[in-house]
């Protein structure tokens, strides 16, 4: 990566490897659950592995995203602004944290 991409990314990105599940969301009907593996993760977006290669640039998308944090999970909205291969990355237009206690 050069260092001018570098520079343009305002967020610090964390390698964090996590489960996480999408649904598309389209014309307000919401698709199937689809399942992927976090790569890094910021406070504006993710970028994650879809082996099943089921969405596209321009795409809006529900994440849940399984945090390394016991009983937490960060639930988000946001756009698909990158495909290349297996790997999706996701602008986040807003996000929030969720307990879930065993």
């Amino acid at each position: 990566m050069t260092a001018a991409v570098q520079n343009r990314r305002a967020h610090h990105r964390y390698a964090i490897e996590a489960k996480l599940e999408y649904r598309s969301v389209e014309k307000g009907k919401i698709g199937p659950i689809h399942q992927g593996l976090t790569v890094n993760l910021s406070r504006q977006g993710v970028l994650f592995l879809d082996r099943d290669h089921s969405t596209e640039v321009g795409s809006s998308v529900r994440l849940t995203i399984a945090l390394p944090i016991e009983g937490r999970q960060l639930h988000a909205v946001g756009t698909v602004v990158r495909v290349e291969g297996d790997h999706v990355a996701v602008e986040f237009a807003r996000c929030s944290f969720e307990a879930h206690w065993h």
